[in-house]
């Protein structure tokens, strides 16, 4: 029988035209038996009786000048001469597997059906070509017959796959079965394998094994081990065409795209609760903690629906990104970002306005609020304009120290410096009227008006017509009678406990959202109309509570106390103020308000101050119909409605005096007199009005100063 043997020694696409014959006897082939343990890359155990394979160190020496060996029996030499492999171009190894009566798989046409058997190849390939040309072509699965040992064991197909414990089929890629050696090995180690390092297992798997007793176990050992798992990685790295930069590369990408989708969700978080005021901390910054805080907590629930965050908080990394000081500085960041944007509008704009004033904080620092009023074009798509719009932007607060003129003039040009925002835009000064702010000598707005003529200054129309409501009540002993007893109801109730609750359930109409009692604002005035509403409303509560506290309570102070607030309540005065007060401060707390919208112009605080001062008027000459109404009400309330006759005073009558003093006798008609609207509001309103109208021609200063605008 012939045999016939190509081999490359180092590149297998190098391959040489000319051919050298050899032939000798057959019984040679005894004395050339190669050991299979001691030579991993032979294609099949030697048997004496098997035709003869030359040796690879010889064949290889020859293929080095070009040539091709063929050995052959003397008697079948010239018959089988015509089965030499033809040169082929950029082709492996190849090397015809021996005949044999139980080899049911060798076949003249193993060579182009099984290229990538490991038969083929030596055992340490080196050849990087080599490696691409096996991935190419793909692992060497043949689907059988195989061969069967003594003990009639063979390999079956069935390994090439492993079944889940739901039952699927999953393949293993890198089990591969070598034809020519009867033998399986792991394609990834054998190309790729750490071999320095490997176990004895492991290089078994490179070479082949053919001992298929307890084939399964080996097989789960050796697909489950560290080696292996590191040789599948490189193999996965070659057959992606992939490169260690490219991997690191990609690797770098995926983490800065993991941690830019972190700090997007982190910057999120921080920015809605920083546009709620929220507080970000607990008493604890720890993940996992109950009193952790609105930020962490807020975290940990998006956790729960999102991998990215779940990932970041289960990760042993010590950078998170979610500690105090990163949270300050996205803080900083993001107002930073704000404050930039606002500034390069105000920079844009034609003309702007100022509105500024001064508060105390928490902790009693003096703190300048700053807003500026100014104008932007609203663009569409196109960039053709549609809308003007007036917009107010808050800057933030800056301490000051220096309270004078001179210091709040200095801090407010150095900010605007400091942002390059030129006063020479300035049209409009909106402060309050303190003497400092507002002074025609030496206050802020004349400081500033002399450096830039145009900036005309307001003072705040909401708190102008609170100075009004101010100067007409002053003076009026009803009035601050009546206040100071609204707000010595709501300091009793709301001393103790005990009493709020028996307060609340005396409920006349048990209904959510009933009004309460409520504490005086004691500069805005407009601000009382709430308070008294819900005196109003809740009378007959109030009264129930007082008389029974009266009745069954143990302490004689507090008995007291509910027995004087009682008899106040009782009066027929105090219901008439509490309708007449109700009138005035609804028809002025709609002005108020209004006036502190950043919308309103001049024209339109002028009407409507004008139109309060119309209804006030008018309110002064309906005092009968208002009292017809009061007695309705206090009759339903159970209240007498007769006015108390008070001892008139009398002005001393001196001897040169010819009529003695006279007083109104009616108590009505002197209760009419002493508490409608007088010539003092009308006065004070009509100021405003005044005020305002001197400025009608001029559209874009502010009508209220920086704490307004805040509130």
């Amino acid at each position: 029988m012939l045999q016939v043997t190509l081999e490359l020694e180092s590149n297998p696409f190098i391959f040489a035209g000319q051919q050298e014959v050899s032939c000798a006897p057959s019984e040679a082939s005894s004395d050339i038996g190669i050991d299979k343990a001691a030579q991993p890359a032979s294609r099949a155990p030697t048997d004496p009786s098997s035709p003869v394979t030359a040796e690879p160190a010889s064949r290889a020496s020859r293929f080095e000048t070009g040539q091709q060996e063929v050995s052959c029996a003397p008697s079948e030499a010239s018959s089988d001469i015509a089965k030499v492999a033809q040169p082929a171009s950029r082709a492996p190894t190849v090397t015809a597997a021996p005949t044999h009566p139980r080899d049911t798989l060798a076949s003249d046409n193993s060579v182009t059906e099984y290229p990538t058997d490991r038969g083929k190849f030596p055992v340490d390939l080196e050849d990087d070509d080599v490696k691409r040309y096996i991935l190419n072509n793909g692992p060497c699965k043949p689907e059988g017959p195989f061969k069967r040992d003594g003990k009639g064991r063979c390999f079956s197909k069935e390994f090439y796959n492993k079944t889940s414990k739901i039952g699927c089929r999953i393949p293993r890629k890198w089990l591969c079965y070598s034809p020519s050696m009867d033998r399986v090995y792991c394609e990834q180690c054998w190309l790729f394998g750490d071999r320095p390092s490997a176990h004895h297992l492991h290089q078994a798997w490179r070479i082949g094994i053919n001992d298929w007793q307890g084939l399964s176990k080996k097989i789960k050992e050796h697909e489950f081990s560290r080696s292996h798992l590191a040789a599948c990685v490189v193999y996965d790295t070659w057959k992606n065409n992939l490169t260690i930069d490219a991997q690191i590369s990609s690797e770098f990408k995926r983490e800065v795209g993991f941690w830019t989708e972190v700090l997007t969700r982190i910057t999120d978080v921080t920015l809605t609760l920083a546009s709620r005021n929220s507080a970000f901390r607990g008493h604890r910054e720890k993940i996992g903690d109950i009193d952790n805080g609105n930020f962490l907590s807020t975290i940990e629930l998006m956790a729960r629906y999102d991998p990215v965050l779940q990932r970041l908080i289960e990760s042993k990394k010590k950078v998170h990104y979610l500690s105090p000081q990163t949270q300050n500085e996205i803080i900083s960041l993001l107002s930073k970002k704000v404050q930039d944007t606002i500034i390069t509008d105000i920079q844009n704009a034609e003309f702007y306005s100022i509105i500024m004033d001064t508060t105390q904080d928490i902790s009693k620092v003096d703190q300048l609020s700053q807003v500026f009023r100014y104008v932007t074009i609203a663009n569409d798509e196109n960039g053709n304009p549609t809308e003007v719009k007036i917009i107010e932007s808050f800057l933030g607060f800056h301490a000051v120290t220096d309270q004078t003129a001179a210091g709040l003039e200095r801090e407010i040009l150095e900010s605007m410096e400091r942002k390059g925002i030129l006063l020479g835009k300035c049209r409009g000064q909106g402060y309050d009227g303190a003497s400092n702010m507002s002074g025609v000598y030496s206050g802020v707005q004349k400081r500033i008006r002399d450096k830039e003529p145009n900036a005309v200054y307001i003072h705040c129309a909401a708190h102008n017509l609170n100075l009004v409501l101010n100067d007409a009540c002053q003076n009026i002993p009803e009035i601050k009678d009546f206040y100071d007893t609204v707000e010595r109801l709501y300091v009793f109730f709301s001393g103790s406990i005990k009493r709020w609750e028996l307060l609340e359930t005396h409920l006349s109409v048990p209904k959510a959202g009933q009004p309460t009692l409520k504490r005086l604002c004691p500069t805005r005035w407009a601000s009382r109309q709430d308070a008294v509403q819900s005196l109003r409303f809740r009378y007959a509560d109030i009264m129930q509570a007082l008389t029974k506290i009266d009745l069954l309570s143990k302490k004689s102070e507090e008995r007291a106390e509910a027995t004087g607030l009682k008899k106040a309540m009782e009066s027929f005065e105090f219901v008439v103020m509490t309708v007449i007060q109700g009138k005035v401060l609804e028809t002025v707390n709609i002005v108020s308000q209004a006036l502190q919208r950043k919308d309103v112009d001049l024209l339109q605080a002028t009407a409507m101050l004008g139109n309060a001062t119309d209804t006030l008027a008018q309110l002064r000459g309906e005092f009968d119909g208002l009292k017809a109404h009061t007695q309705d009400l206090a009759s339903s309330w159970g209240v007498h409605s007769l006015f108390k006759d008070r001892r008139a005073r009398r002005t001393k009558r001196h001897f040169s005096e010819l009529c003695e003093d006279q007083r109104l006798q009616d108590p009505g008609e002197h209760f009419r007199v002493a508490l409608c609207p007088g010539e003092t509001s009308m006065k004070g309103d009509r100021r405003v009005t005044a005020n305002l109208s001197s400025l009608l021609d001029t559209k874009s200063r502010p009508l209220q100063c920086a704490l307004c605008r805040s509130n």
